[in-house]
This record gives structure tokens, sequence and C-alpha cells, in this order.
């Protein structure tokens, strides 16, 4: 594997989040029309908005 290149927007998605990052940095693309990972967006979404009430 090539050397990891950090960028802007790397670093953009470690703020947000760290698994997002980890993807960003290794180029990693998932098949969009998956409903799998349709399903983790929801998950994510849904996790993100209980995260943000607690603050």
């Amino acid at each position: 594997m090539d050397e990891d290149i950090v960028t802007g927007y790397s670093v953009l998605a470690y703020t947000v989040c760290k698994r997002e990052a980890w993807f960003v940095l290794r180029r990693f693309k998932p098949e969009q029309d998956n409903p799998y990972i349709e399903l983790g967006r929801y998950l994510h979404k849904i996790h993100t908005k209980e995260k943000a009430k607690k603050k």
C-alpha cells in the first residue's frame, strides 16, 4: 500500500469521525447501493443525534 498522505479533507474527516478518516486515508469507497451501507448511514445518523442530545 502506498504511504498515507494526510490532506485537509482527511483532517476534517478525523475531527468529525475517526472511522471516516480511516476510510479516507485508505481510499476506501464502498458500494453506494449496498443495503448494509444504507443501514450503516441510518444507524450513524441516529447515534450522532443521540450523542448531540447528551451534550
